[in-house]
């Protein structure tokens, strides 16, 4: 059966190509009455677009940046490995992703990054959000060309980028006071708080320290200087509090999981504390499986990565996004149900 064609929708809708053309591709001057008739006949027909032939004719790219911190870390290789994995698959769609790497937790290295960016350059940026006030001014002047900002994994609210693609972290932070309150009851528990420049740490902070003021008085919650990610600094974090703490819970709400986890490796199995990290890396996978730590809560690169593309291109395009559209719904991964 031969598919229907745009011919087909002009006819349906007995109106010219051309009209049919600007109704598709969101370009105004139609009349309320013919845009409602093409809707009809697209419906009638069963017309689907074919998204890449309509780029190539109109030799349309889409050219996106992703601005990601340049640091040792596995959930990052992991958004990086989705990211290389979507360019080679959306090439044939004209899709064309780069990564752009900057020093991590610096509000200097990120201005530098979007000033290098315009709309001859990129039609869409996609960063996680580091809270600078000169980090806001150049979102907002690089907006102010046309080119549409999203931040990913870290929001910034506050800023003028388009939307958001990641989880709810403030709920993420409850979530794991939840659970730790519940798995530990009382005692001391030290929360690492990574970095106070990212958005997604500082909510995660923020929920946890909520619920265990809010559920658990019987809890002492012990806030880390912070570590910025850092395996040694993390390391060091862990063992001194512990030496001086006698804990019974950890949750870390960033990386530097490396140095945790050769922290929690030093204490005799019956006295280590409960543990509840970020991201199902193969590393926290093994320490999960092996019963080192007792929680992880992932938050989906591959999924997060997907969703920011479709995301711009829906917005380059002048299509709806829907309020909810970048929201990735945390999964929970205890030894028992791991993939």
């Amino acid at each position: 059966m031969t598919r229907p064609t745009i011919h087909d929708v002009a006819d349906a809708a007995q109106v010219s190509l051309a009209t049919v053309d600007r109704v598709l591709n969101n370009r105004g001057g139609v009349a309320a009455k013919s845009v409602k008739k093409v809707k009809q006949a697209i419906a009638q027909t069963g017309y689907v677009r074919d998204r890449a032939a309509a780029n190539m004719s109109r030799s349309k790219f889409y050219r996106i940046t992703f601005i990601i911190p340049d640091t040792t870390n596995a959930f990052l290789d992991q958004l990086c490995d989705a990211i290389t994995l979507q360019d080679a698959m959306l090439r044939q769609d004209r899709v064309s992703l780069t990564i752009r790497y900057v020093a991590a937790f610096s509000a200097p290295a990120y201005c530098a990054a979007l000033q290098s960016l315009s709309a001859d350059t990129c039609d869409a940026v996609v960063l996680m959000g580091i809270e600078d006030a000169d980090v806001h001014a150049e979102i907002q002047s690089l907006t102010d060309t046309g080119v549409r900002v999203v931040t990913m994994v870290s929001d910034l609210p506050a800023a003028r980028r388009a939307d958001y693609v990641g989880p709810d972290n403030v709920a993420a932070g409850r979530t794991a006071a939840a659970f730790l309150g519940r798995f530990v009851r009382q005692g001391n528990v030290l929360l690492l708080p990574g970095a106070k420049a990212v958005r997604d740490h500082v909510d995660r902070r923020q929920g946890f320290q909520d619920i265990m003021a809010q559920d658990f008085p019987a809890i002492s919650v012990h806030v880390a200087d912070e570590g910025a990610d850092d395996a040694v600094q993390t390391f060091d974090r862990l063992r001194d509090n512990f030496a001086e703490k006698a804990l019974v819970g950890v949750y870390n709400v960033g990386a530097g999981n490396s140095g945790l986890l050769l922290a929690l490796r030093e204490i005799p199995e019956h006295m280590r504390p409960v543990t509840i990290l970020h991201e199902l890396t193969p590393m926290n996978r093994d320490a999960l499986q092996s019963g080192l730590i007792d929680l992880v809560i992932d938050q989906n690169p591959a999924e997060e990565v997907a969703r920011a593309i479709s995301m711009i291109r829906n917005l380059i395009d002048g299509r709806s996004v829907a309020s909810d559209a970048g929201l990735i719904q945390p999964q929970i991964f205890v030894k028992q149900n791991l993939p």
